[in-house]
């Protein structure tokens, strides 16, 4: 059986993780370069619909509790034998200022101030703005 020990997890780079974060980069860039571009979000195309997220660096209330569960996650990871198997081996990312569109019923969108999502529900990712027929 192929399995991967904590310690190798931690030790993991997750190609889904890695390439939001430079989608995240690039819009951040565009967004100091152009005003025009100030509204628009990440685009996380999963198998149940879009997820538009905001690039903010200010951290909210919300942000600050996810990123606390998240750690309190970690540190009993860390205290997990280093022989244990790993059962998931992608990683979380936390999205702010979520609108949500799911592919059955577009109009029917969720909205949240931060989610956390594992990236293995990743499929696409882009860079534009929430369709004006759906807002």
């Amino acid at each position: 059986m192929n399995e991967i020990s904590i310690e190798a997890y931690a030790k993991s780079i997750d190609i889904r993780a890695l390439t939001f974060e430079a989608f995240r980069g690039a819009l951040t860039v565009l967004q100091e370069k152009s005003d025009e571009l100030k509204s628009n979000s990440i685009i996380v195309i999963t198998n149940f619909g879009y997820i538009f997220c905001k690039i903010d660096d200010n951290e909210s209330i919300d942000e600050w509790i996810s990123k606390a569960i998240l750690n309190a996650r970690d540190s009993e990871l860390e205290k997990i034998p280093p022989e244990t198997p790993v059962i998931n081996r992608c990683k979380t990312l936390l999205l702010k200022d979520v609108t949500i569109v799911p592919f059955t019923n577009p109009l029917a969108r969720l909205n949240h101030n931060v989610i956390t999502i594992f990236t293995d529900q990743i499929v696409g990712l882009s860079i534009g703005k929430l369709p004006d027929n759906l807002v």
